[in-house]
């Protein structure tokens, strides 16, 4: 009896062993074929989801293909425009999201311009007699002066004869000569302090020194010692520095937003760090020929004597408060010209690209005017390709093609930073920021140099203003220069 019993838990034992092997046979198997599920059906540029590949690597514009699976990536048939991403795939494609908030955009305009002497400061020295500079006391342009500061030396007979004159209308104690006499002293342009050391030592100066009627910079000068002048001859100007004019330009179509009186706020790479605020005192009355800009000024004290003629700066206008609308980053909103879209996140992993009307951009944030709420949850990154993949079957109007007489990559300039640098390819890959013609946001592409452009000064790392239009594969730059301060040419 009790080995028949023992058989019997022996079997029950062999059953649970081969019950416990059909299950890791399972979960191998189902474990093998989920990894098959997981490869990926293809791989799909990043700006242009239309380019897909059997295969990793890059697209014809020199970026990095994303991969798509079968299972993280499908339409919802019940929702036009819905698709599911799995939160392992969100991770892989660097999505990130923002919600979206109402508040009233604070929009400033930058603009570009130069430090320039205010033309009613500027002082003119011309001599009113003949004669020789003896001495000369400022040596160069840009030299800083003080007021009362000694300029030059002239040595003049007449300025000899007129102070002799003064000397014996003082000794006849004549009120009317001694009056007579100075006038004549002050018209030749003799100051007030050669005057009171005229008095003080009764004698005639051989020399009479000429002074700085004012604080501020040599901005011409004309003589050398020795040299023999005439009136009406330019010696010196001196421009004051205690106060100076900030000239600025805004492109023809912003031209309307600039009003006298408002504030602005500017730097220069001479400081960094260091801010100065003013506010627009005058329009000019046309636009510039060349640039199609309008230029204005503001007058900024300089009493610091930091700023100077030509410095470059960075100016940023404060505009009109705008109404209270739902702010998006700008990186959020895709814009393809005769439409704008946004990403939206529905929860739970599901995404649709819904139709958006823009209003004011700062740059940093724009206004979307229709088409979003406050609280709604905005996509900012990666959504380019949801973008494609729920505009398939959304129920919004796609875009119109483009004309023949509108190209879709017209030539234009970009800002840039040098990555990598192939001379015998003439190839450059380039970090780019927003290409504003072409609707493009900032990224990281390779390029071809087009034959004619010297690629030797180039280097890695440096900045750079490209002047890029379409090419095939690759985009073509057509002209390489060193980026500027002032402006996009």
């Amino acid at each position: 009896m009790a080995k028949i019993n023992l058989s019997g838990h022996r079997r029950k034992l062999l059953v649970v062993f081969l019950l416990i092997g059909a299950a890791l046979a399972f979960w191998i198997i189902a474990g093998g074929e989920k990894e098959k599920l997981r490869e990926p059906l293809y791989w799909v540029s990043q700006m242009d989801p239309n380019y897909r590949s059997s295969a990793p690597g890059q697209c014809p514009h020199g970026m990095d293909l994303v991969p798509v699976y079968a299972e993280d990536l499908t339409n919802f048939s019940s929702l036009p425009g819905v698709v599911q991403i799995s939160p392992e795939v969100q991770q892989q494609m660097g999505v990130r999201k923002i919600k979206v908030e109402s508040s009233p955009l604070k929009h400033n305009l930058r603009v570009y311009g130069q430090v320039v002497a205010d033309n009613s400061l500027v002082a003119k020295l011309s001599p009113r007699t003949k004669g020789w500079v003896d001495m000369l006391f400022v040596h160069a342009n840009g030299e800083l002066v003080r007021r009362g500061q000694p300029l030059f030396a002239l040595y003049s007979p007449e300025l000899i004869s007129a102070q002799q004159a003064f000397l014996q209308a003082r000794a006849s104690r004549n009120s009317a000569a001694i009056a007579e006499a100075e006038t004549r002293l002050r018209a030749l342009n003799v100051d007030d302090f050669a005057i009171d050391q005229l008095k003080k030592d009764g004698v005639a100066q051989r020399s009479v020194i000429f002074r700085s009627s004012k604080d501020g910079m040599v901005d011409m000068l004309n003589i050398k010692e020795g040299d023999y002048v005439r009136p009406k001859q330019m010696l010196l100007v001196i421009g004051s520095m205690e106060n100076v004019w900030v000239e600025l330009e805004v492109f023809e179509s912003q031209a309307s937003l600039i009003k006298v009186g408002q504030p602005l706020t500017f730097t220069t790479p001479s400081h960094p760090g260091l801010v100065w605020e003013g506010q627009i005192n005058s329009l000019y009355p046309h636009f510039e020929k060349k640039s199609r800009g309008l230029r204005f000024r503001a007058s900024i004290d300089n009493s610091r004597m930091l700023l100077r003629p030509n410095m470059q700066v960075e100016a940023f206008v404060a505009l009109p408060q705008r109404p209270t609308t739902p702010l998006v980053p700008r990186a959020a909103v895709i814009d393809l010209g005769q439409q704008q879209r946004v990403v939206l996140d529905m929860g739970e992993g599901r995404f649709k690209s819904v139709r958006v009307k823009i209003g004011e951009s700062n740059g940093e944030h724009t206004e979307v005017l229709e088409g979003l709420q406050e609280g709604d949850i905005a996509v900012t990154s990666a959504h380019f390709l949801i973008d494609s993949e729920s505009s398939k079957t959304s129920d919004f109007l796609r875009m119109e093609p483009i004309t023949e007489s509108e190209p879709e990559y017209p030539p234009t300039w970009v800002n840039a930073t040098i990555k990598e640098i192939h001379h015998q390819a003439r190839k450059v890959r380039l970090q780019h920021e927003r290409v504003t013609a072409w609707k493009m946001p900032g990224m990281t592409m390779n390029f071809r140099v087009v034959d004619g452009v010297d690629m030797r000064p180039l280097k890695v790392g440096q900045r750079v203003q490209i002047h890029i239009t379409d090419g095939e594969p690759l985009f073509q730059v057509l002209d390489i220069k060193p980026a500027e301060m002032d402006a996009s040419p």
